[in-house]
């Protein structure tokens, strides 16, 4: 999603990007959100989303992810898929299968 995307719409829209960051141009959504053009926006990837959460990764975010994070009508959730505390346990009892598997009791 790009500013011409976002021209090109005759009507304004929601936008809702739960695919990949770099899909959709921060700086136009800022600007869509902004002129009305985007009604609202929710996000759980964003373009600049850091490798690692560790720190204070909003405050060292580029200014137009932070400009963008205090838009009233865009919403952010955890890009968590499908984590889960019953995941959670399924994903452990396999990986403990599996080693047990590979390296046998000992």
């Amino acid at each position: 999603v790009d500013q011409s995307l976002i021209d090109s719409r005759r009507k304004p829209f929601f936008l809702i990007n739960t695919a990949r960051g770099k899909a959709v141009d921060t700086s136009a959504v800022l600007e869509g959100l902004r002129s009305g053009k985007i009604l609202g926006g929710a996000f759980d990837v964003l373009e600049y989303e850091p490798k690692s959460f560790e720190g204070d990764w909003v405050k060292d975010a580029p200014l137009v992810l932070q400009e963008l994070m205090k838009e009233p009508n865009a919403l952010f959730t955890p890009h968590v898929a499908g984590w889960t505390d019953a995941s959670l346990i399924k994903l452990a009892t396999v990986l403990g299968d599996k080693i047990i598997q590979a390296f046998g009791k000992q």
